[in-house]
């Protein structure tokens, strides 16, 4: 058998004998928070921990580690947003030794002797263990109670799903991903310092760096808000190479604040992306370029009144 150490107290006394969703829950879509409002049911029912299991890294970067970009938050984002569904996240370190574990070991090790699960809470199509050999009938023939849910679609009979929301952010489709995920898609990141071009036209703007392996939305120019302590700034952004002056070969994400005067370096801040104004253009002159900034921000403002 495979020797597996979890991550620091993921089986501790309190979270034993509890109902464990199951999954990567990468964006903690509308499909995942069905998967959880089930979990939290059945929770209740039995008077035990609802509890979700999940993994980090993504098994994707795990097994393809030069794939590009696609997540739709970092950990630790989505820990946070997963948060208020459950008692308690559950975060399993997916390494050699875990991705080396059959998917009997994997419920002998994890589900039964580390959790002591009473209930099992997975997506349809669930699959578990080395070589993928795991399933629902799985679980259910080593003695578990087991929910599987169906694919959970909205209105216009889209599935929720991470790949869909992936799609619309690709697309600068903001309403679409934010009707997906149920709330504003946002990134978090630290400032850092910039040419200060912005400032030199008018408009000071905040470089912000990019998570590591977070997806790239549309290049183009975003009404935003900026959590800041607290409080939220509404702001127009710019995310892309920066074609008209000083172009760059790593994108950048830039923010202008509405009503701000301070100083941002070295402070992490959320950018929550509201709308999509227009894709990224190159103007001939910085003339240009600045009137066509007023017009985003007046945007901006518009369509964040």
């Amino acid at each position: 058998m495979t020797h597996y150490t979890p991550i620091g107290d993921a089986f501790k006394p309190a979270w034993q004998h509890g109902v464990i969703a199951i999954g990567n829950f990468d964006g903690v879509h509308q499909g995942h928070q069905a998967l959880l409002a089930q979990a939290r049911a059945i929770a209740t029912q039995k008077q035990a921990p609802c509890l979700a299991l999940t993994f980090a890294p993504h098994p994707r970067r795990f097994f393809q580690p030069q794939t590009p970009p696609f997540l739709i938050y970092d950990h630790s984002t989505k820990e946070k947003v997963l948060g208020p569904y459950v008692d308690g996240v559950i975060t399993l370190p997916f390494d050699f030794a875990l991705s080396q574990l059959s998917a009997t070991d994997f419920i002998d090790k994890i589900l039964h002797d580390g959790l002591k699960a009473q209930h099992i809470v997975v997506g349809q199509n669930f699959v578990f263990g080395h070589g993928r050999q795991g399933h629902v009938e799985t679980l259910m023939a080593h003695g578990f109670d087991v929910t599987a849910l169906a694919p959970v679609m909205n209105e216009s009979e889209t599935i929720y799903s991470s790949t869909s929301v992936r799609q619309a952010l690709q697309n600068g489709d903001m309403a679409l991903a934010g009707k997906l995920l149920g709330r504003t898609w946002s990134v978090t990141g630290k400032v850092i310092p910039g040419e200060k071009l912005g400032r030199t036209l008018g408009y000071p703007t905040a470089n912000i760096t990019w998570p590591e392996m977070i997806i790239a939305p549309r290049f183009g120019i975003y009404a935003v808000t900026v959590e800041d302590d607290g409080k939220m700034i509404k702001g127009v952004a710019s995310y892309g190479i920066r074609p008209t002056v000083n172009t760059v070969e790593t994108p950048l994400l830039e923010v202008h604040l509405f009503d701000f005067n301070g100083d941002l370096y070295g402070r992490e801040l959320t950018v929550s992306f509201h709308h999509f104004i227009r894709g990224e253009e190159k103007f001939r002159d910085l003339e240009s370029l600045t009137k066509q900034m007023h017009q985003d921000c007046t945007k901006a403002q518009e369509l964040l009144a």
